[in-house]
């Protein structure tokens, strides 16, 4: 995992002490503001205030809670099983424990496709009911835990507390589904049982559409009834008839709040509350009056994964405030600080609060309405630049609004428009709605669609959808209907997207049927060897597996099928460097003893320390590999490629002092978002992707050893850095990786370009040679707008210019000369035998920033202005000796810009200046827009003014985002003008990122950053202000 995702992660791990409670039960946390809690009780067992398999919560008139346990075990770990057991704790509203009780020696033992006990309530007169759905009873207890009576209810499901006084009632909802020969017969869900706890009466309320598979009731103060469904919430009103419906009735893990799941509550209000899911999920509130859904991401992350079907209990108690239990064990691997689980949770009062962090609102009419863009091209891949057919649809769900308005526009990688339209359609309930929307690309490239949905004149939401057209490359493969298996191992798609390499990695179980089902896949994989795919085998990510009887099974299976073995995921988060060398050693052992033409990749650390990698070494950890392994994660989402350059170097220096400097360096794994806490950066991520390939095979890693983690989105959403999703279609980094492999595969990589000491900060060439000598160039600006850079040609004047999406241009050098204009991602030239060609190094004249004084006279900074001329490039990742140096001026507001002022001695002659600046990165802020000035003549005159071409950011739901921003790498500016004599020299500082987030749209659109918003920095490494030569 790479290390700078774990940090808001690990930010969980700071518990308060422990809250000291009464009786036996384990001790509960007050927990960290993060948490979203105040109150935190409970843990694995069978004591009091402990438990197993938690079904429900229910909160008396007293504030008391109640937790129903079922029996059954719970997996405590791998090899033990806690016994369930069928009762009741009571506690009070601060978690202390006041009595227990059985439920009944004759439960039965929950079998496959039973439950046990499922839901219970509490009446104001503390009569008890539990639903004993495979027993099919509602059973009574008084305040004391005394069994009252039994009532048969076939299909007893759930039940809550309507009526007050006389009137009031157990309302229970049934629903189950009977086998009769060869069909399955549903049953319930079309009536309310109503039970008189006194008497043991019931009378049945007669629903107007039935509720299949029932999981839940509540009943709101106005007598209504409200029913979870599959993903969604039916109410009724006192007299069955429907109020309206809210969800979708889809699993497609939304996160909007149209699919409620496991429980459902509500408060005094009117307001309701179900579990959503998502990873991690969420909870919804839903108004009373059903036009909004408040949604808070999810929470205690560390007591309950809370997965995408998320199954915990939800109530409310008299003060309005919500409960919940995570009812799945941990075993507490992250510490022992955290809380214990299975536990109870007391959210804190400001939990659905507007303004608190990771709260939002959104219209429910959006809810059910699930749309999206489809296309009948495979995987959203297009081969031609023929019409493409896509059409707008709407699954079938009960609709909460009848008739949609859609406007829809498809733009290219940088939102230019190649297509719109506009239509009205009709939807009804239960049925699928669709609509044409036909576009033709303007060329081979990347595209996205985005229908923009209105209920009149209302804007609901927006969804989006994106293709790829691309060349059939004669070298590469093409991908039919079922090609591409997607998950997590989809060969096929990696081939396709330029990524030959492949780890697979050998299941934590290797007894000899799990190998097989595992070698039946591997199989597959391994057919797609003579398309140059690369496999390695990583055998294991925890210390449990890492031992020779565990691995042999599986390395006897491997013998003669696959050349490379990794032995360990990240050693450095299980073990020191010792450790971890003495423990890889006979591992190594056996594996040259299986088969001695393995080639052992080791030791795969995450993050290239230097100094984990030196007390590795000391220990004799060069015995345990053959070829070094990496995970570069060097503390930043972004590459700064004078910091890898300067990693790299003391690398081979270790190595080297230790003699083992000849074996080959892989990358074997290294995540570059395309998301970020919900803002999708296609265009940011197709730049760094890219320039992480050609910057490691610069270093000596080429692309068959370097791993990008990872391709499909597959519900790994901590680490959201995929290049394909199976519903929305492929991101541009896989199609400009695609290009990039197609024209270099079967190339031998031969050097860099050298464009001079400035110039080599502005471009990056790589050069390529074949059988007639040189083939191919690949050039790239390293983040700033298009720079034209020359070059000298030889051989024929005619060249072959391919971008980064397969497009073909041909351009003529004049007199052996030619200027190209270079952007972010790489173009190609295509050299015919005989040609080559050679860029005329950037002379700008000379630097004379260094005999300027710096003064900051707008703005604020406590950094030295030193750091502005020392020719360093200021760097966060780990071990950097720049680290925390960089500068920074301070926040920039609208109509308060930063300035920073260079004088003089004496009047100079100015022509060119250079500005280098952080990328946009967690807090990391990019300068976009900016003025030059000079003093002339007694006042401030503009000579530059630089902006930024940045669409605006928009709404777009997809996967793990929800909008969509389109700025580049940006990280430096070369801006050339007339020649000036000034004695002052201003940089005006008029825009830059918020962190990540591009512009003001998009940090309102994101729903990480959305409360507490970071600032835009005026922020700057190098100034370099150039002389004219002569």
């Amino acid at each position: 995992m790479p290390i700078n995702l774990l940090r808001p992660l690990l930010c969980f791990a700071i518990i308060a002490p422990l809250l000291s409670l009464s009786g036996c039960q384990k001790a509960g946390a007050a927990p960290g503001k993060s948490e979203g809690a105040d109150l935190v009780f409970g843990g694995a067992g069978t004591g009091q205030g402990e438990f197993t398999i938690v079904r429900d919560l229910a909160i008396d008139k007293q504030n008391s809670l109640y937790v129903l346990e079922s029996n059954g075990p719970l997996r405590a770990s791998k090899d033990t099983l806690l016994p369930g057991q069928a009762r009741i704790q009571k506690f009070d509203d601060t978690g202390r424990f006041q009595s227990a009780f059985p439920l009944g020696a004759d439960i039965p033992e929950p079998t496959r496709g039973t439950t046990g006990p499922t839901r219970l309530a509490v009446d104001s007169k503390g009569i008890i009911a539990v639903t004993l759905h495979q027993q099919e009873l509602l059973r009574l207890f008084d305040a004391r835990g005394q069994k009252l009576r039994d009532i048969p209810l076939p299909g007893a499901q759930a039940v809550t507390v309507t009526g007050t006084g006389p009137n009031e009632r157990f309302a229970v909802i049934a629903w189950k589904i009977e086998r009769k020969g060869r069909e399955n017969i549903k049953v319930g869900g079309d009536a309310i049982q109503l039970v008189d706890a006194a008497t043991g009466a019931v009378s049945a309320l007669p629903l107007s559409d039935r509720v299949e598979n029932a999981t839940d009731i509540t009943s709101t103060p106005d007598g209504a009834f409200w029913l979870l469904g599959t993903s969604q919430i039916w109410g009724f009103d006192a007299k069955g008839q429907k109020i309206r419906v809210l969800g979708s009735g889809l699993k497609r893990r939304a996160e909007d709040g149209s699919e409620p799941q496991s429980s459902l509550t509500s408060d005094s209000q009117g307001n309701l509350y179900a579990p959503l899911g998502g990873n991690p999920a969420r909870i919804g509130r839903y108004s009373a009056d059903g036009k909004t859904v408040t949604i808070q991401r999810g929470q205690f992350k560390f007591a309950d994964s809370w997965g995408n079907s998320p199954m915990f209990p939800l109530a409310i108690d008299r003060n309005d405030r919500l409960w919940l239990v995570t009812t799945s064990y941990h075993s507490q691997q992250y510490g022992p600080n955290y809380h214990p689980s299975p536990s109870v949770i007391r959210t804190i009062p400001t939990f659905f609060k507007a303004g608190t962090s990771g709260v939002t609102t959104s219209d429910a009419r959006v809810l059910g309405l699930s749309a999206s863009v489809q296309t009948s091209a495979p995987y959203n891949v297009l081969y031609d630049l023929s019409p493409a057919k896509c059409e707008f649809v709407v699954a079938p769900s009960n609709r909460n609004v009848k008739n949609l308005n859609v406007r829809w526009h498809v733009y290219d990688w940088r939102q230019n428009p190649v297509g719109e339209g506009q239509f009205t359609l009709a939807l009804q309930d239960g049925q699928e709605a669709r609509a044409p929307m036909t576009w033709t690309p303007p060329r081979f490239g990347w595209y996205t669609a985005r229908a923009q949905i209105f209920d009149g004149p209302d804007e609901l939401t927006s969804v989006i959808a994106h293709f790829g057209v691309t060349p059939r490359f004669a070298n590469m493969p093409t991908l039919k209907e079922g090609d591409s298996p997607g998950g997590w191992d989809d060969a096929p798609r990696q081939l396709f997207s330029g990524l030959p390499l492949l780890r697979l990695h050998v299941p934590g179980k290797t007894d000899p049927a799990t190998l097989d089902k595992w070698m039946k896949g591997f199989a597959k994989s391994k057919a797609l060897e003579s398309q140059d795919l690369n496999i390695i085998v990583q055998l294991a990510e925890n210390k449990a597996n890492f031992n020779p009887a565990t691995l042999r099974p599986a390395l006897e299976r491997l013998k003669g099928q696959v050349k490379y073995i990794e032995l360990f995921n990240e050693p450095n988060f299980a073990y020191s460097p010792s450790a971890y060398a003495e423990a890889a050693k006979p591992i190594y052992a056996l594996i040259k003893e299986v088969d001695p033409n393995f080639r052992v990749l080791g030791p795969a650390v995450c993050g290239i320390s230097l100094a984990w990698h030196e007390e590795f070494f000391k220990a004799g950890g060069a015995q345990t590999y053959d070829e070094f392994s990496c995970h570069d994660y060097e503390g930043n989402e972004s590459i700064t490629p004078e910091h890898w350059v300067w990693k790299f170097a003391q690398l081979h220096t270790l190595m080297k002092r230790y003699g083992v400097d000849n074996r080959p360096i892989w990358q074997t794994e290294r995540a570059i978002t395309g998301v970020r806490s919900g803002a999708f950066l296609p265009d940011a991520q197709a730049v760094r992707v890219s320039l992480h390939v050609d910057l490691l095979q610069t270093l000596g890693v080429p692309p068959e050893h370097n791993l990008h983690y990872y391709l499909n989105r597959g519900g790994y959403s901590k680490v959201p850095s995929y290049l394909w999703t199976d519903t929305e279609g492929p991101f541009p980094g896989a199609l400009a990786l695609r290009t990039r492999y197609a024209l270099t595969t079967g190339l031998n990589y031969a050097g860099t370009l050298d464009f001079g000491p400035v110039g080599n900060q502005l471009f990056m060439g790589l050069r390529y040679t074949g059988q007639n000598g040189d083939a191919l160039v690949s050039l790239r600006n390293m983040g700033d707008l298009d720079q034209d850079a020359e070059f000298t040609v030889t051989g024929a004047p005619q060249l072959q210019l391919t971008d980064s999406w397969g497009n073909t241009s041909t351009v003529t050098a004049q007199g052996g000369k030619i200027s190209l204009s270079i952007g972010q991602l790489p173009t190609f030239v295509r050299l015919s035998p005989g040609q080559k060609i050679v860029p005329v190094p950037l002379n700008l004249g000379r630097n004379i920033a260094h005999d300027a004084k710096f003064e900051l006279v707008a703005g604020q900074s406590d950094k030295s202005l030193a750091s502005l001329t020392n020719g360093l490039i200021e760097n966060e990742h780990i071990e950097s000796p720049t680290k925390g140096q960089g500068w920074n001026g301070g926040p920039l507001e609208a109509g308060k810009p930063g300035i920073l002022e260079l004088r003089w001695p004496t009047a100079r002659t100015l022509s060119s200046v250079l500005l280098r600046g952080p990328r946009a990165d967690n807090a990391a802020c990019a300068l976009l827009d900016f003025d030059l000035q000079a003093w002339q003549n007694g006042a401030w005159k503009t000579i530059v003014k630089s902006r930024t071409p940045l669409p605006e950011s928009y709404e777009g739901k997809m996967g793990d985002s929800n909008s969509v921003q389109w700025y580049l790498d940006d990280n430096m500016r070369l801006s050339r003008f007339a020649p000036v004599q000034t004695d002052r020299l201003r940089i005006v500082a008029l825009r830059a990122t918020y962190g990540y987030n591009g512009d003001a749209a998009g940090l309102t659109l994101n729903r990480a950053y959305r409360n507490s918003p970071p600032p835009a920095i005026f922020a700057l490494k190098e100034v370099e202000v150039y002389s004219p030569a002569g």
